[in-house]
């Protein structure tokens, strides 16, 4: 898994992306998740935003983990947007935390 610039630019123009999420409770995990967070809850997305971590640097890795693991069931999914991290390390760990809450929506 990576993250690409190009997925994330499609991703923010397609309805249906939007459309997935409104229903769920997300974790939304970026530098500045507290400044996006009234954006993405208000019209058009009008997103449940559960929780917010602003992740700044690769050794905040270990505590941003922690906290998912101890909080796993407080959200249904994950938005990430971290620059400058090693993507793959941390989807990686993130998975193994909630792997057993896997779970696919059609869209």
């Amino acid at each position: 898994m990576t993250c690409h610039a190009c997925l994330n630019r499609f991703l923010a123009v397609t309805p249906a992306f939007w459309d997935m999420l409104k229903d769920r409770r997300v974790l939304l995990v970026t530098r500045t998740a507290a400044e996006v967070k009234p954006v993405l809850e208000a019209e058009p997305y009008r997103l449940h935003i559960s929780h917010t971590l602003a992740f700044h640097q690769y050794e905040q890795m270990p505590e941003t983990l922690q906290w998912i693991t101890s909080h796993k069931d407080d959200f249904d999914i994950a938005r990430f947007s971290c620059l400058k991290i090693d993507f793959k390390i941390f989807c990686h760990s993130f998975y193994n935390i909630i792997e057993t809450r896997v779970k696919f929506w059609r869209l």
